[in-house]
Formats: structure tokens, C-alpha cells, sequence
């Protein structure tokens, strides 16, 4: 990538940061969610099903969220 445009790409993270952050924070908390559904003693495939889902949707923000960024830069 030539510099000028890195420094763009750079740019539109710095001023999205904190959307960036927060989808990540949130997905990140979704795929430990599964993990404890995956430990539950006895295992609970309703609870995983959930957890699957809300991490699903966790991850399309967290993706919307960078695509974002670098379809903008």
C-alpha cells in the first residue's frame, strides 16, 4: 500500500477506534459466552445454540465495523 494511503487507512481507524473497540470487546465476550456454554456441566445445547447465535451477530458487527473503515478509506 503507498504511504499516502496507508496514512488515510490509518486515519479512519484513529476516528473509529472506539467503534472498532467496542464491536471487538463484545465479540470477544460472544466467543467466551461459547466457551462457558462449552464447560457447562451438564451441557446445555439450548444455552450453546444462544451463544452461538449472539456470537454470530457479535462478529458481523465487529466485521461491519473494519469493512467499514477501509471501504470508507
Amino acid at each position: 500500500m503507498p504511504p499516502t494511503d496507508a496514512e488515510i487507512l490509518r486515519d479512519r481507524i484513529k476516528t473509529n477506534r472506539e467503534t472498532i473497540e467496542s464491536a471487538q470487546t463484545k465479540y470477544r465476550s460472544a466467543q467466551n459466552t461459547i466457551r462457558q456454554a462449552l464447560r457447562s456441566e451438564p451441557f446445555d445445547a439450548e444455552a450453546m445454540r444462544a451463544a452461538m447465535a449472539v456470537t454470530r451477530t457479535a462478529r458481523q458487527t465487529y466485521d461491519q465495523a473494519i469493512q467499514g473503515v477501509y471501504a470508507d478509506a
